[in-house]
């Protein structure tokens, strides 16, 4: 194995722009082992063998060797497979020397000892979106990821569903709509639990509260899919809209930007339901330009 694992990554984008090649020298740069761990990386076998073969060292130290050989070129492996995976998602104008090294140092200690290629597709995905706009992922989202179980990560994505987009004022705005507290069992049976929501907010991902529910106010305008809603609070309650108990944070909407866009997808059952839940809350609801009655 040695570092024209990494130059694999260039195949996947035809025609490679100069800034793929910026990405990829200063992505070898990091990932490029040093001394002994070079040797061992780039296949020395030799020094392995005449390692192990020596009388005078411990087998208890070729073991700590040994062990340490495979850890290197299993975190090795890790990190070129995070590299190649944002290879197709890098912009022709991208910065990557504009990326601070801190950045890139954190990144990869975190990365090194992630093996789930559903975890490696989105941290690749960070590694490009980093290089193409210098500054946009913080390193508490980065913290966050490394620390988060695969099941966290697949709960994330299952949220993705239930998200509308604002088409007016705040337009990146986006808005989970779980109603949790009055419809626990249904969630339930889609595998979304109050303690697994709690949990990514202890991961700074999302902020719940099933006490009460956020509230939007006076009128809300969110798209689904191809629909368009039109939502005006409640006139008995100083036009509030009570809209769920699930925010994303900061890190949480970062994090949604880049989850896969299957998670994203329309799901006629689940806009209706949110309708109903809106109506439900004496809440004015006009869907695509007609009122619901």
């Amino acid at each position: 194995m040695d570092m024209n694992d990494v130059k694999t990554g260039a195949e996947i984008v035809k025609d490679s722009s100069e800034a793929f090649k910026n990405f990829q020298e200063i992505i070898e740069n990091f990932l490029k082992p040093r001394g002994i761990d070079a040797a061992i990386v780039e296949g020395h076998k030799k020094i392995i063998e005449d390692y192990v073969a020596r009388e005078d060292i411990d087998e208890l130290d070729k073991m700590a060797f040994l062990s340490s050989y495979k850890r290197t070129v299993k975190e090795f492996r890790n990190c070129v497979a995070v590299f190649n995976k944002a290879g197709p998602f890098v912009e022709e104008d991208a910065k990557p020397r504009e990326v601070e090294e801190d950045w890139f140092a954190f990144f990869f200690d975190k990365v090194r000892l992630v093996s789930d290629e559903g975890l490696q597709n989105i941290w690749g995905k960070i590694l490009a979106g980093e290089v193409n706009s210098p500054g946009k992922f913080q390193r508490s989202l980065l913290h966050t990821l490394s620390i988060m179980s695969t099941s966290q990560a697949e709960l994330f994505c299952s949220l993705a569903k239930f998200c509308m987009y604002e088409y007016k004022g705040k337009t990146d705005d986006i808005h989970p709509l779980i109603f949790m507290s009055t419809n626990e069992k249904l969630y339930a049976d889609l595998k979304i639990h109050t303690h697994e929501l709690l949990g990514l907010e202890n991961l700074g991902l999302i902020q719940c509260d099933f006490k009460d529910e956020y509230v939007f106010h006076k009128k809300k305008y969110l798209r689904y899919g191809n629909h368009l809603l039109e939502i005006y609070g409640d006139p008995d309650n100083a036009d509030k809209i009570n809209a769920g108990n699930v925010r994303f944070t900061l890190d949480g909407r970062m994090l949604f930007d880049i989850v896969d866009d299957s998670c994203k997808r329309y799901h006629a059952d689940i806009l209706d339901f949110i309708i109903s839940k809106f109506q439900r809350r004496n809440c004015k609801v006009i869907l695509d330009g007609g009122l619901i009655a």
